[in-house]
């Protein structure tokens, strides 16, 4: 989720109605099948967006280490030539 897609999330009202449930829960509160239901939806919801976020960032850092190890073994190379 892009930051302003995380914004409008915590902005809207499924977040809000989440939040307010959580906040129940922390209390010690039980909450009936419905909120519940609703909650556990929010939560995966999250955990989703949460997992693609850090799927993407693995990805551009294993880019990241390619693009390094490639510049690595071209600095070897070049040293290798100069200092032979």
């Amino acid at each position: 989720m892009t930051e302003s897609g995380h914004r409008a999330f915590l902005e809207s009202p499924e977040y809000r109605e989440w939040s307010a449930l959580h906040r129940r829960i922390v209390a010690g509160e039980k909450l009936n099948a419905e909120e519940q239901a609703k909650y556990d939806a929010v939560i995966h919801r999250m955990d989703a967006e949460e997992g693609q976020q850090l799927a993407t960032a693995a990805a551009h850092t294993r880019a990241q280490v390619q693009a390094l190890e490639e510049e690595n073994k071209r600095l070897r190379a070049q040293y290798e030539d100069l200092y032979k």
